[in-house]
């Protein structure tokens, strides 16, 4: 799951096929896109479907990441939309999937 450095590295279709693990929340499209900026090709991102959730993870109290779909936020933010969907991965979850591992 991590490389040399440090970094984690995550298969995002091998752990949604595990969605049980994930709630769906509710996010600020500005909050998420200026606590996690993306400087993303925005003609690629107005063809993104709005309608394919971002995955967000809390790494630890108070510390969420999105770790997919930048695009689709910048697509969200770009058109003026308020709220945006994620899967939701709690420090929870991230125990289930290194105990399953």
């Amino acid at each position: 799951m991590g490389n040399a450095c440090g970094s984690i590295m995550w298969d995002i279709q091998r752990l949604l096929a595990d969605r049980e693990i994930f709630t769906i929340k509710e996010f600020d499209v500005a909050v998420l896109a200026c606590d996690h900026p993306s400087d993303g090709d925005i003609n690629y991102a107005m063809e993104t479907d709005l309608n394919k959730l971002l995955v967000v993870v809390n790494l630890a109290p108070g510390i969420d990441q999105r770790i997919d779909g930048n695009h689709r936020l910048a697509k969200a933010k770009a058109l003026g939309i308020a709220r945006i969907s994620a899967y939701y991965l709690s420090v929870e979850g991230h125990i289930r999937l290194y105990e399953d591992r």
